[in-house]
């Protein structure tokens, strides 16, 4: 059937509300900037862009924005899967947050105490200084296994702000982590239950990258939550943009043509503009063919640049299980199934839980089909601690190591890149600039993100002037 000259119009008005002019992958439009990826870093590019008279084009991978922030909106209590402090001292984040009119507060509660699940006995944590399953050093008894790592870092010479880590006099860090708790005489045990706490693999992990985090932790000086979830911040950035992001595209190919650049998606949707902003994790941006070879640097650190695995396994609980053992129903373990926080509102009553599994115990489950992973870590929390059977059942399984479009949830170097590399995280690459936490120096999280988008904005601003 024919389309009237009347339908036509009224096919245009509609898209023009919608936001798009025409569908894009069937259109030959050039842009002044293709933004990649819709996590914060992306959505912040385009927020700074649009102070501009830049024209952009803002793709995801995924059917919603946020990247690594998300809020499970549909489980009870609104759980956070990514992203969720906002610290004190995070003042783009809280500008940004205050233009938007989004608030925050002080977030749901967590149950009192701490139950010690390690070396096959269950006890008050209370209690590990003189229980017979600590088997750390002398010097290390009174030192719960969440603070041995820090209490070791203290004893290193310390950074003079977050990014001062890659300054040649604290290039003698830049080793194992493992190396250097050997070094300051940790004992065996304390590095096994370091290992089990850490974002990162304790062989490997550079001495430096753990500093520098210290570091910035030490700078936040607390921090609070969004009212009603993270995503209320990333919702409010998307729906606040001049052109609404356009899902679904994930992309695999870009050609730098030197005056322009060619994204392709693998839905085979193809794009041009002047400049590209990648604000991918580096563990995506390795799967994209480059036609216009990176620099050797940026490409190594492309290829080498770890992320860290991390399942997070939602559990409604049946029945009040820690009222029959009369432990904390908090877990920290050394165990595969790593540890138990709880949800609570704010009268106390526990409305969920959540098993935390890192890095080599997240990918042996992310090797698993989901449903056999489920079982296993349910067998694995019965045999723990017996109260638990049949007292809980899964709500979510959610693996970020397993998501393609970020293929784990934390990066970090290894021991001897943070001086080779580190300093080719934000660098230009002919026409295609880097946003992402993973490329900023002076923090982490969430306001890395912003910073970092705001950053390859203004880059582009000023190239484009």
């Amino acid at each position: 059937m024919s389309l009237t000259r009347r339908r036509l119009v009224q096919l245009s008005a509609s898209t023009l509300l919608g936001g798009l002019t025409l569908p894009l992958h069937a259109s030959d439009k050039k842009f002044d900037v293709i933004i990649i990826g819709a996590g914060l870093a992306g959505l912040q590019a385009a927020r700074q862009l649009e102070k501009s008279a830049a024209n952009y084009l803002l793709l995801e991978a995924s059917a919603r924005s946020g990247g690594r922030i998300w809020t499970l909106d549909d489980l009870d209590g609104a759980p956070e899967a990514g992203g969720s402090q906002v610290g004190i001292n995070y003042s783009l984040f809280r500008d940004t947050a205050k233009q938007l009119g989004v608030t925050f507060d002080g977030g749901s509660g967590i149950a009192k105490g701490m139950t010690f699940a390690v070396n096959n006995q269950l006890f008050n944590s209370e209690n590990w200084a003189t229980h017979p399953a600590n088997h750390t050093g002398k010097t290390e008894k009174a030192i719960q296994p969440s603070w041995l790592l820090w209490q070791y870092l203290a004893k290193a010479p310390q950074l003079d702000n977050p990014g001062s880590w890659n300054q040649e006099k604290f290039s003698a860090l830049d080793i194992p982590l493992k190396q250097f708790l050997l070094q300051q005489g940790a004992s065996a045990e304390a590095i096994r239950l370091i290992s089990c706490d850490l974002t990162g693999d304790i062989e490997t992990i550079s001495t430096l990258e753990v500093m520098r985090k210290l570091a910035i932790v030490q700078q936040s000086r607390g921090a609070e939550y969004v009212s009603g979830g993270t995503q209320r911040f990333t919702d409010a950035l998307a729906k606040n943009l001049r052109n609404p992001v356009l899902h679904n595209h994930a992309v695999n190919d870009i050609h730098d043509h030197g005056n322009s650049v060619t994204v392709k998606c693998s839905n085979g949707a193809s794009f041009t503009a002047k400049r590209v902003i990648c604000a991918i994790p580096f563990s995506t941006a390795r799967t994209i063919v480059w036609h216009k070879a990176l620099s050797e640097t940026k490409t190594a650190l492309i290829q080498r640049l770890n992320y860290h695995p991390v399942t997070h396994v939602f559990l409604q609980p049946k029945k009040a299980f820690w009222e029959s053992d009369k432990l904390s129903v908090n877990m920290w373990t050394d165990t595969p199934i790593g540890r138990l926080f709880s949800q609570t509102e704010k009268s106390g009553k526990i409305i969920g839980l959540r098993l935390w599994l890192n890095g080599q115990y997240a990918a042996q489950f992310d090797a698993m089909k989901p449903t056999d992973a489920e079982h296993k870590l349910l067998d694995i929390l019965a045999a723990i601690r017996p109260s638990t059977k049949e007292a809980v059942e899964i709500s979510r399984y959610l693996s970020w190591g397993n998501n393609p479009n970020n293929r784990g949830a934390f990066s970090w170097y290894s021991a001897g890149d943070v001086g080779k590399l580190s300093s080719a995280a934000n660098t230009l690459e002919g026409n295609v600039h880097f946003a992402g936490e993973h490329t900023e120096q002076n923090f982490s999280g969430m306001e890395a993100a912003l910073l970092s988008g705001q950053r390859a904005a203004n880059e582009i601003i000023k190239a484009l002037s």
